[in-house]
């Protein structure tokens, strides 16, 4: 028999009674639908009239109800009368009676009329056209995979049917609610002949799937075969690539920026050698024959030789003359020497004389002789005589010596001659003629010789450069082959980054989650090289992918990077404590929770305020200066290293990038315009489009225009132009014209402007010093709103001191900037100093600073001097902070804080992708993906899935952040954490559980045996630290475990931020969820730092198992930092708690720089514990998070045109759509979103390990919150839950578990909605719904719009019962109970009697309900 629920004339299926009459089921109806006369008459309908009407059966009531929404009280005509408009609708009153005017009576008879044509069709076509045409409907077609799983026809339509049963309910529930002709019988027949219908075609399928399913398992089985097998040959490559000789990789050490800029400009300069070459080979000085050479060497050096003869003879006479004249000179000393001696005695000898002949004369009386003195005097000549005196020897002697002086006098005198002669020829001397004759030979000589020898050298450097290139563009290829993909022992690439074979991940279930992150790994269209980027921007190893299994690393994210860079600033901060501690003889401080805190900041502000102002300091105050400026001076040696700061070398670094880029872009627009480029990649013929040979000559110019030579940019502009306007004809050639204008050529200019910029900013740079403004050492400056507002006269005051003593004017540049520049003449000075106009500046300057539209993340305050603005983005107001101390925050762990969260993800982001900005990386993509073959659809989605991944890794999501719809949501938000959580802490019990899954049991046990034992064990905790993890109390963010929160802004000043943070921080440690996640963090901390190196110990001794290989490799400690860390406990840094090494190892990782391993190994290893602790105590990441999580929705540009809607500029080809309201569904999907990675999927393909023990546990923990939960409610509560069945216990507790993360939640949630529409239950009856729920449209509602709506309306409720209806005791239970705090959980219980004690009090009067109950 065939059963038909459209037609009245035939039997019906009724699952309480036997088969009954048509009539007997119209009794049951509340109104007709069908005339007797109709049913008289069938008619024939086709299949597509079936399958039409099948879908608008289900559908189209819903659709209608929607539809009718418009029609609300304030549409109603008061004159209006439904009864009166109905005719010819006799019996469909019931449908009619609430039309509010004619339009809606018009609409409603509309919608009945199709209903009606619906079901006619349906009621005529026969059963098989129904059944076949339901395959059609979606509802009916998504069981389909878990009957074709089964192995026998039985099994799949049972499977299928149930399935469909269920399906087919829910859709039923909302179809009931809103066809005004359905009946209860009508959707009890329905289910039950959609599960027939579903058994007969699961069954169908199944029975044909037997084969399919044996089929697919014998190719997964393949599959995992060919899998293993490639494992063994990348296993194999990989230990041949740990062996090889690292000669043969000689740049193995190169940085990758210095490879990828030889990589560009060498090819240029090879070329410039190479046309030199040609140009020396064409000269007429080149040698023809080998033997020339030789010839003209040889002569040469005879030449050279004959001028050295030359000018070794001349040398010989003057050197002869020198000698002659020495000794003629000593001669002549010699002999007038004797003479100063006699001389000597000349005198006295010549008295004595005169004395003699006076006395012979009588003139000196009559004794003649000589006086005692003559005679003594005499004496002494004669004992010196034979000195002074010469004998007739020594007289000839002197005189041969004369004639010796004589004869060389004369002999100079003929050198002199010959000397004076020499160029006309003498002696053995060649004349100066000839001199000359033989320089002007050398000359030529020389010039020849020195022509080929650099021609030889041309060419010598002509090789080494090729081979140069050659070993860059080896290494780059190395590089890439490793960074983007793995090859096979046949060289084909492997997509290395999507996740490891498994019929889960290849799932539509867990694809139906839908993130960035995971479409692009999944996707088997992407170039690897997009794959890659999205890997180093936000991958958190939280899933293991085909590289790990393969024994390869990805490479840490710029997310973890700028992650681990956190521990900075709290090793910072820990250091002040410990300063403050000994300041103060105490130490209040545990888990982070400081119960000196106001002490402690007021202590830090007191004493930077000192540092700031440059007052006197005491040594406790330099040692906190020293600190603080150690933390910044890291960061500006970074921030130089990797050109983020201006300076000389950052421009020209810039410049050279841009240069790169440039020759790169107008290289592809000249291979888009140049058909030969395709045709010698197919053979093909080509014929060159009319602007080919000027895409070449622009290539070339702008070739030329990089190396520094002089061209007209103008001139190339133009044809840039005319290379726009050109379009390509032919076949699918609209994607290539669309590149080539919307991305190429924009990019050129754009690169042309950049760099003029730069080029300026470089000549700038070299006469600037780049430092922030008036500043002695570098303190980020964030304005303090509320003390400018306390004393804004004052604040003021000084703003117009410093205007007045530091005049400026605003100068127009001719790109219509403005810019602020020193007043130099005397109208400017005038200018820049009258009073009135300096108020007003103070006045605009202050306003914008208290209405907080100075960005907290703009790189003045972060990168001053970086940028490409004439100015280098100095800051806006350049004060200097020593003036306006009272206003700035001057706590320097809360500076140094936020900023770290602004600047790591900016410096991380640089360094990882060598330097480009996030635009540039995305123009390069888009040419990797043109180049694949990608449609600019494609192109478009893969540039905003990237941007905005991008956002939320520098944490700039929401460009709104203060608009009245995002304040509304964050209010509602807040309400319904603080109440809502209120046992939060107890739902962390099963992460012990993923403990499990994330560790060996032996290591497990070997860590909490070490922590019981060994205090030293617990300092391992502190590594998390370092590793920025383990920080949720100190930066009061543990509520983003569990909830979406964008607006985490510590710096915020809005009273109602700075209220709500400290309110929040108080619920969290009330509620037990800080205190909680701390100690679960810091477990897995001393647990996973053991087992890193404990791994990594075995990696580099050559016995670790597989999986702990695949474990490394994916938190990316590959063999040589295995080797590191394997040196430091060979050295003793690394510690361990048993002298046999068979204790728990501790870290020390603080002293690993100074044991000289890299600063790469120290970051990974920091990394790895960082994304261990994050993957295993969770909170979503930026990987595991769809995009409208973040109250952003992004709707294609073709649908947004329709609507009037604008193409964001940034996000190209969507129209982006930015409100709280779009993120309110998922408040408190934080930790569901990161479940469905890091524990559902890691439980289903086997990463997770103990997986029974875990499963296991993690139920008994899920079962065990529940149970502490439930003890903390009322009575009603505890009742509930003692008296559960059995079913529902186990179903609850997998869900408190996280094992199936958001899929049981939707589940519940499907449940509640459904009933709250008033249909079934969509568990058949098995389960029961969390919470009981009435039939309720807005309970439907916030069931699918979440906490925040939820709370708003339930306290909305509240007072309205308690304003409107009277209901005082009710209203009054209603609001107090979802108050923040009124649902933690050690006052649930008591807030819960106390209001109902109101409505006892209210119902049954004072007196009786106190005696009732108390």
């Amino acid at each position: 028999m065939q059963y038909n629920l459209f037609d009245t004339t035939t039997e019906s299926y009724n699952p309480y009674r036997d088969i009954i009459s048509a009539q007997e089921v119209m009794k049951t109806t509340l109104r007709p639908y069908k005339m007797l006369a109709d049913v008289e008459k069938p008619e024939e309908v086709s299949f597509g009239q079936t399958v039409s009407a099948s879908l608008g059966y289900t559908y189209n009531p819903i659709i209608d109800y929607i539809s009718q929404l418009q029609f609300d009280e304030e549409a109603r005509d008061p004159n209006y009368n439904p009864f009166a408009d109905m005719e010819g609708f006799s019996g469909y009153e019931e449908v009619l009676k609430d039309a509010v005017n004619a339009d809606h009576m018009k609409l409603l008879k509309k919608q009945l009329r199709r209903n009606l044509k619906n079901r006619r069709i349906l009621g005529n076509a026969s059963i098989g056209k129904q059944i076949i045409a339901g395959i059609f409907d979606p509802i009916n077609i998504l069981p389909l995979p878990f009957g074709s799983i089964g192995k026998t026809v039985a099994t799949s339509a049972f499977r299928t049917g149930a399935s469909v049963g269920v399906l087919s309910a829910g859709t039923e529930a909302l179809r009931y609610t809103f066809d005004p002709l359905a009946t209860g019988d009508e959707v009890v027949g329905n289910i039950a002949i959609a599960t027939i219908g579903g058994a007969i075609l699961g069954g169908a399928i199944g029975g044909v799937n037997k084969l399919r399913v044996r089929k697919a398992q014998k190719e997964i089985e393949t599959e995992i075969k060919d899998f293993n097998n490639l494992a063994d040959d990348v296993a194999a490559l990989n230990r041949a690539r740990d062996n090889a000789d690292t000669t043969q990789r000689p740049l193995a050490g190169a940085k990758e920026q210095e490879l990828l800029n030889e990589q560009a400009t060498l090819p240029n300069s090879l070329e410039e050698l190479q046309s030199l070459k040609e140009k020396l080979r064409k000269d007429d000085l080149t040698w023809i024959y080998d033997q020339e050479g030789p010839i003209a060497r040889s002569k040469l050096a005879d030449n050279n030789e004959i001028l050295k003869e030359r000018k070794r003879l001349i040398n010989k006479i003057v050197n002869q003359n020198k000698g002659l004249t020495k000794k003629a000179k000593d001669t002549v000393k010699f002999l007038e020497g004797i003479k100063a001696a006699r001389d000597k005695f000349a005198e006295p000898l010549l008295k004595i004389k005169e004395d003699l002949l006076a006395q012979a004369r009588g003139e000196k009386g009559l004794n003649i002789g000589l006086s005692k003195g003559q005679i003594d005097f005499l004496k002494k000549i004669l004992a010196q005589e034979k000195q002074l005196f010469l004998t007739k020897k020594q007289t000839a002697m002197i005189k041969r010596k004369i004639k010796e002086v004589e004869v060389a006098q004369k002999r100079i005198d003929a050198n002199m001659k010959d000397l004076i002669n020499k160029n006309k020829g003498v002696r053995d001397i060649i004349s100066i003629d000839k001199v000359k004759e033989i320089q002007a030979e050398n000359t030529k000589l020389n010039k020849e010789i020195g022509h080929n020898n650099n021609l030889q050298a041309v060419v010598k450097q002509e090789q080494e450069m090729i081979d140069e290139i050659g070993k860059v563009n080896t290494e780059l290829t190395i590089r890439r082959s490793e960074d983007e993909a793995m090859l096979d022992a046949d060289g084909v690439p492997i997509d290395k980054f999507k996740l490891q074979p498994n019929w889960y991940t290849d799932n539509f279930v867990y694809k139906a989650l839908v993130t960035p992150m995971k479409k692009v790994f999944q996707s088997k269209e992407l170039p690897l090289a997009v794959k890659n980027a999205f890997s180093k921007l936000a991958n958190d190893a939280g899933l293991t992918q085909v590289a790990h299994k393969l024994g390869a690393t990805l490479g840490m994210s710029v997310y973890t990077r700028a992650a681990v860079r956190n521990g900075e600033y709290v090793q910072a901060h820990d250091a002040l404590r410990a300063l403050y501690a000994e300041h103060t003889g105490k130490n209040m401080n545990v888990m982070d929770i400081d119960f000196q805190k106001k002490g402690y900041h007021e202590w830090l502000e007191d004493t930077y305020s000192r540092v700031l102002k440059q007052e006197k300091l005491s040594d406790l105050d330099k040692r906190v200066k020293t600190i603080v400026d150690d933390f910044m001076n890291r960061w500006e040696k970074r921030l130089r290293d990797q050109g983020l700061i201006g300076s000389s070398q950052h421009f020209t670094v810039k410049i050279t990038q841009e240069n790169i880029r440039l020759q790169n872009y107008v290289k592809k627009l000249r291979e888009i315009l140049d058909p030969e480029v395709y045709a010698k990649r197919t053979g093909k013929q080509a014929k060159l489009y009319s602007v080919t040979e000027e895409a070449r000559q622009l290539e070339k110019d702008f070739i030329a225009f990089t190396r520094g030579e002089v061209v007209d940019l103008a001139k190339l502009n133009k044809t840039l132009d005319k290379l726009e306007k050109f379009k390509i004809s032919g076949i699918r050639m609209k994607r290539v014209n669309d590149y080539k204008n919307d991305r190429v050529i924009p990019e050129i200019r754009k690169i042309q402007e950049d760099l003029k910029m730069l080029k300026d900013n470089l000549e700038l740079s070299k006469k600037t010093k780049v430092t922030p403004n008036n500043e002695e050492f570098f303190f980020p400056r964030y304005w303090d709103i509320a003390a400018i507002k306390a004393n804004r006269v004052d604040f003021e005051s000084k703003l117009i001191d410093w205007y007045t003593n530091n005049p400026t004017i605003l100068k127009k540049n001719k790109d219509r900037t403005l810019e602020r520049v020193e007043a130099l003449t005397t109208a400017e000075l005038q200018r820049a100093t009258d009073p009135v106009g300096i108020a007003k500046r103070v006045k605009a300057t202050v306003d914008t600073i208290i209405k907080e539209r100075v960005d907290v993340t703009d790189d003045a305050i972060a990168f001053y001097g970086h940028g490409k603005s004439k100015h280098f983005r100095h800051r806006t107001l350049d004060i200097p902070n020593k003036f306006v101390t009272d206003y700035i925050v001057r706590n320097p762990v809360q500076v140094m804080k936020i900023y770290t969260q602004r600047v790591a993800g900016r410096y991380e982001f640089s360094k990882q992708f060598g330097g480009r900005s996030v635009d540039q990386v995305i123009a390069d993509l888009e040419l990797d993906m043109f180049n694949a073959g990608q449609s600019t659809a494609k192109m478009n989605e893969v540039r905003k899935d990237f941007l905005h991944m991008y956002d939320r890794v520098a944490g700039r999501v929401l460009r709104n952040p203060d608009r009245f719809d995002q304040r509304f949501v964050n209010m509602l938000k807040d309400l319904a954490q603080l109440n809502y959580l209120g046992s939060a802490g107890f739902s962390t019990l099963p992460d012990l559980a993923k403990v499990l899954m994330e560790h060996d049991l032996g290591n497990v046990m070997k860590g909490l045996q070490g922590i019981l034992q060994n205090s030293k064990v617990r300092m391992n905790a502190k590594e998390g630290r370092l590793a920025g993890e383990i920080l949720e109390i100190l930066q009061g963010d543990v509520h983003m475990r569990l909830i979406e929160d964008l607006q985490n802004n510590p710096l915020s000043q809005k009273k109602y931020d700075i209220a709500m943070s400290k309110v929040r921080n108080v619920f969290y440690l009330l509620n037990g969820l800080a205190p909680a996640t701390n100690l679960m963090k810091k477990l897995d901390s001393v647990i996973r730092t053991h087992e890193l190196i404990d791994f990594a110990v075995k990696d580099a001794k050559g016995v670790a198992k597989a999986k702990d290989i695949e474990y490394l490799r994916r938190y990316n400690i590959d063999k040589k930092k295995a080797q590191d860390i394997k040196k430091l406990v060979d050295d003793g840094v690394i510690e361990n708690t048993k002298p046999n090494g068979s204790g728990v190892y501790l870290g020390n990782s603080e002293k690993w720089l100074e044991a000289g391993v890299p600063e790469e190994t120290l970051d990974t290893f920091r990394g790895a514990l960082n994304n261990g602790i994050m993957n295993t105590i969770l909170m979503g990441t930026p990987a595991d998070k769809p995009i409208i999580a973040d109250g952003v929705v992004y709707i294609p540009q073709w649908i947004g045109n329709k609507f009037g809607l604008k193409s964001d500029k940034r996000f190209k080809g969507y129209t982006r759509i930015e409100t709280g309201l779009a993120g309110l569904p998922f408040q408190f999907w934080s930790y569901s979103f990161a479940a469905a990675n890091k524990i559902t999927a890691a439980m289903m393909t086997g990463q997770a390990k103990n997986r029974a023990a875990a499963f296991v546990v993690a139920t008994g923990l899920g079962y065990m919150s529940l149970a502490i939960k439930s003890q903390f409610g009322s009575d009603f509560v505890s009742f509930k839950w003692d008296n559960m069945p059995a079913e529902d216990k186990f179903a609850r507790s997998i869900d408190a578990s996280g094992l199936l993360a958001m899929y049981s939640d939707l589940f519940y949630t499907a449940m509640n909605t459904s009933m709250a529409l008033g249909g079934p239950d969509i568990s058949g009856g098995l389960l029961q719904p969390k919470f009981p729920q009435e039939k309720n449209f807005v309970d439907a509602l916030t069931a699918i719009g979440g906490a925040g709506p939820a709370i708003g309306v339930d306290i909305a409720r509240g007072l309205h019962d308690f304003a409107i209806e009277g209901k005082y005791g009710e209203g009054s239970r209603q609001v107090i109970k979802n108050l923040p705090y009124m649902r933690l959980w050690f006052i649930k219980g008591m807030v819960n009697e106390l209001t109902s004690v109101l409505v006892d009090i209210e119902d049954e009067g004072f007196d009786r309900a106190m005696r009732t109950r108390f």
